[in-house]
């Protein structure tokens, strides 16, 4: 994970996307190989597409094992097609590597590099070491990025207060909502699943921003030794994972809040067993004269291909459970297995598109979820009778 982390911060430009059910061949289009959304076509192909017309450039790819791979990028613009593809060579990838992250990285001296990433602390450890964030998938990013100029004024209004230090994570996340209000303006009218996506968004911005204003004085220092290196970059890193986990939570508390929902975070139900949510509240939960069926457990997890097994002993009181992720796509398998351990996967509307035609049909958005939470009688309502 170094050598991919190093490749792309040291990179001219590098992208990194979810495999979907569709570039997997869960949907039957795997022989068109790898949708690539349109903003990443300067790294391949110097002008736009023009609708009527196909076009296609070689693109040479190499893999972290030294296969080169010739790959053809593609602009399909006739008929009502209007579509980047990257093409050849992907027929083995399979329906199970649905979430999984490809990346591909534009060295300085014009080389393609590709690598493919599985595993939920491995895809987390590649976003960790490099400060970003799944929404910065589908994204062109250079080294030489800076955070937008409104967001490093708002920045520079207030982050002195913190001197040399970094804000709470709780303070954080309130100025990222602050910054949502202050510069999008139809910020007011976003459904829950927009809100959620747009607020880490930017939180992450001002995260890495102010990350270059902590940490400049040590970028323009001689370390004294390897050690001394390993140990900051061991602060940085450690910094960026905790940090993105309460960033998840805090907005959601605050979504829910908005929506007049009554719920504990992080509440201990059995034993040392922590929930992320329970709804209405962890003294109902405890309350045995409290039908179950009026209880909610909601679990959080950014990635969770790998760890949504982790929610189910949580909240015993609560056989069928709702994990929140900002995964995008996981394998029909999977989706299988998770309606037979009684868990519903809400995800954001706008990463539906990556599930299967099948997968959708079991997960349910942010929105649904408020409304389900909303509506729920003390008698309780069941995705699973």
């Amino acid at each position: 994970m170094q050598e991919i982390v190093r490749n792309c911060l040291h990179s001219e430009i590098f992208f990194f996307k979810y495999i979907s059910a569709n570039d997997a061949g869960a949907t039957g289009g795997h022989q068109s190989g790898l949708y690539m959304p349109k903003n990443v076509r300067p790294m391949f192909y110097m002008r736009d597409g023009t609708k009527g017309e196909n076009y296609t450039a070689d693109i040479p790819l190499r893999w972290s094992n030294g296969r080169i791979q010739n790959a053809s990028f593609k602009w399909y613009g006739s008929k009502t097609r209007a579509e980047y593809r990257l093409t050849r060579g992907f027929n083995f990838l399979t329906s199970e590597q649905t979430g999984d992250l490809i990346i591909f990285v534009k060295t300085k001296t014009g080389e393609y590099l590709v690598y493919l990433v599985s595993g939920d602390e491995r895809i987390e450890s590649f976003l960790e070491g490099t400060g970003l964030s799944p929404a910065d998938s589908c994204r062109l990013i250079s080294a030489k990025t800076q955070i937008q100029s409104k967001y490093r004024a708002f920045v520079d209004s207030w982050i002195s207060f913190y001197k040399n230090d970094f804000p709470p994570a709780g303070v954080l996340s309130e100025k990222a909502r602050e910054a949502h209000l202050l510069f999008l303006s139809d910020s007011g009218h976003k459904k829950a699943d927009d809100l959620i996506i747009e607020w880490m968004d930017i939180e992450f911005e001002l995260f890495r921003y102010i990350e270059n204003i902590q940490y400049k004085e040590y970028l323009a220092t001689q370390f004294e030794s390897v050690d001394a290196i390993i140990a900051l970059a061991s602060t940085i890193l450690n910094r960026r994972k905790s940090r993105a986990g309460f960033s998840f939570e805090n907005h959601l508390a605050h979504l829910f809040r908005l929506h007049s929902l009554s719920f504990t975070s992080q509440a201990l139900t059995e034993g040392s067993k922590k929930a992320d949510f329970i709804f209405p509240s962890i003294e109902d939960y405890h309350n045995k004269n409290f039908e179950s069926s009026g209880l909610t457990f909601l679990g959080v997890k950014t990635t969770c291909k790998d760890r949504w097994r982790q929610i189910l002993n949580e909240a015993d009181r609560i056989p069928e459970k709702y994990l929140l992720t900002l995964q995008q796509g996981i394998s029909d398998n999977q989706i299988a297995e998770m309606h037979e351990a009684k868990v519903v996967l809400v995800v954001p509307q706008r990463y539906h598109s990556s599930f299967s035609i099948y997968a959708r049909k079991k997960i349910i958005t942010i929105d649904d979820f408020i409304h389900t939470i909303r509506n729920k009688s003390i008698s309780g309502n069941s995705l699973f009778s």
